[in-house]
Order: C-alpha cells, then structure tokens, then sequence
C-alpha cells in the first residue's frame, strides 16, 4: 500500500489500488479525509501521532508492526515506512507511506514457535520416559536421526522441485513474461532459499540440544581469529576493524563454543553491514566481580526494552528487508551456554550498536 498525506491537514491525498484493497475504502471514501474519520480512535491517534514525528522531525520512520482496522478483512498487521517529502527549502510538503501487510507472516512465525515449543514438550517427555526405562542413548539418537532426516529430506525435496520449477518457468518462457511476472519468480525463488536456511538453522538447533558435552580447554581466542578472516576473505569490499583479546581459553566442548563464537561474530557482522567502518570485538572483562566473554560491535543495536525477547527463537527485533536472517542463531547461542551452565546477557542502543556477554 503506498498513499500521501498533505503535511498540514495529515489528510489522505493519494492512494494506489493496493491501498484500497488492502483497507477496503474506495479512493473516493478515503480522500480529503483524516484518519479519525475512518478509523477507531486508539489506531487514529497512534497513526497521527507517528506522522508527526516523521514531519517534525524531518526523518524516515520504520514501524514493524502497526495494527489496523480494514472495512472488508477486520484487523490486519502491516508494516510500514513513514517518509516526509520536503520543498525546496526544506520544509515538508507531504507524508509518504510504504505499507506492507504481514498479518499472515506474524500468523506463521506464531504457529512455528508453538511447533517449536510443542517439539521441546515432546522431548521433555521423552527424555524422562527414557530415564525410567534405562535406554536413553538409543533411543534418543533413533528420534533424532528421524527428525533429522525428515526436515532434510521431506520438506528440501519439495523446496527443489519449487526452485527448480521457478527456474525452468523463467528460463524457458522468460521472453513471454513482463517485467512484474518475472520480479513475482525471483521472490518465489528468494522466498525458498530463505526457507531453506530457515531449515539449515533449525536443524542445527537440533544438533545442540542432543549432543553430549565433551570437555577439554578450547582456544577461543583462535575460533574468533579464523571466523573473522573467514568474513574478511567472503567479502573484502567491506571495511572492518576486529580487535581480538590474545589466548582467551575456556573449558567446554569445543565443536559447541565453535558454533557458540561463530554466531556471535557472525551476527555482529550482520549487523554493522550499513557502517562506514565496522568494529568487532571479541575479549574478557568482568561484571560483579565475575570474568565474562563479551562480543561488542558498533552495529544497529536494539532497543532494551526488547532484551528479553532477544533470544526466543524466530523472534526478529530489525526487518528481514534490512537484516536477512532466521531468527536462530540467538537462541543457539544461549541453548550452549545454558549447557555449559553459563550466563549470557545483551546491552545495545539503537545506531550505537550491541553487546553480548556470557560465561560458561
């Protein structure tokens, strides 16, 4: 949905057909029209209340979530952009809004984390079953391995076929589709390859939750020595700064902590992408008198009010269109920690970048 409001009257003066399917109000009825007269006044006030700031402030607003209630559907979560549109000399003209609606992806992500949560009860209650009969290790490793093979083999098969079928589709009847018919294949084949990192990251979560630890002294100073070149060497037009403490070792499972080391960096990566120049760290201090790891970097951040859902899994605090990524990896990274008998904790700032620091 893409629409224009006059910056005085913050009335509707533009609006595309996508606009009017989506709330269900013809231009005619929307037009010349403020949101109080058309939409409850809770929604109208936090819908006025955001346009001013973006005129106010003179600055592009990303809103993730945003609730409104349409004439024809009920209740819809749309995610917008709000953007004022100056004259000349720098005033503003009028409000430009870019609506996405993503009522179904919030339905999804819902029904996967009650998936998510319905398969840990099942483990919970396995694993207790199998303390009692004495036969853990076997059957244990028999569900896995099946659950394994299911998400690798069941659900990759038809995301092929669903690729591959895209791709014929575009390669043998390309010069017979319009620019849009073409733009819709690639974010099918987009929408794919992401499900199937969706599943990589998912099975790697399933990995971490059955291994046995194994513990011995881990150098993990040289895990984030060789991750950050990895980086460097994967993409060498970008400019970072990675300031690794010397010698830092701990105790633990060494394919874990890798994994653990790995989705730290490669997270603060991720997230200082739209720096001019990154800083990453890797290094120990101390928090009550307590020595810690810590991963920093001059990223994004977040906003702490969020903390505390940072590492629920498939929860994502910045846009997929921004910041690609699963939702995994967090929940990864404390599921390790709780398995050494760790702590982890996040400190961040929206622009000013994010912190992460844990023991073991």
């Amino acid at each position: 949905m893409i629409y224009v409001k006059d910056a005085g009257s913050l009335r509707y003066i533009k609006l595309n057909k996508a606009g009017e399917e989506l709330l269900g109000f013809t231009k005619e009825e929307l037009l010349e029209k403020d949101v109080y007269d058309i939409f409850p006044k809770d929604e109208a006030e936090f819908f006025t209340k955001t346009s001013s700031e973006v005129l106010h402030n003179k600055k592009t607003v990303d809103i993730p979530e945003e609730t409104v209630l349409t004439k024809t559907a009920g209740e819809r979560i749309l995610h917008t952009r709000k953007i004022p549109i100056m004259d000349t000399k720098g005033n503003p003209l009028y409000l430009l809004g870019i609506s996405e609606d993503i009522t179904e992806q919030r339905k999804l992500e819902e029904k996967l984390k009650e998936y998510h949560n319905h398969l840990e009860d099942l483990v919970e209650e396995k694993t207790e079953e199998i303390r009692k009969t004495n036969n853990s290790l076997l059957t244990i490793n028999e569900e896995l391995s099946s659950f394994s093979y299911s998400v690798s083999h069941d659900l990759r098969s038809p995301l092929r076929g669903i690729d591959g079928w895209s791709l014929a589709l575009d390669e043998d009847y390309g010069d017979k589709l319009d620019d849009t018919a073409k733009e819709y294949i690639r974010t099918i084949r987009a929408e794919v390859q992401r499900m199937a990192k969706l599943i990589d990251a998912l099975l790697m979560l399933s990995k971490v939750s059955k291994t046995e630890i194994k513990r011995e002294k881990v150098d993990l100073s040289s895990f984030a020595e060789k991750i950050a070149a990895d980086l460097v060497k994967q993409d060498g037009n970008r400019k970072a700064d990675f300031i690794i403490e010397p010698d830092l070792t701990a105790d633990g499972d060494s394919s874990l902590l890798l994994i653990l080391i790995q989705n730290l960096i490669e997270n603060a990566w991720k997230f200082t992408g739209k720096c001019e120049r990154a800083r990453i760290e890797f290094g120990r201090t101390s928090i009550d008198e307590k020595p810690v790891f810590f991963v920093r970097d001059n990223g994004a951040g977040f906003d702490m009010a969020f903390v505390n859902n940072l590492f629920t899994p498939f929860y994502r605090l910045h846009h997929a269109l921004d910041f690609p990524g699963t939702g995994i990896g967090l929940a990864t990274v404390r599921r390790i920690i709780n398995m050494h008998n760790g702590t982890v904790r996040a400190e961040g700032e929206p622009g000013k970048g994010a912190a992460f620091y844990f023991s073991l």
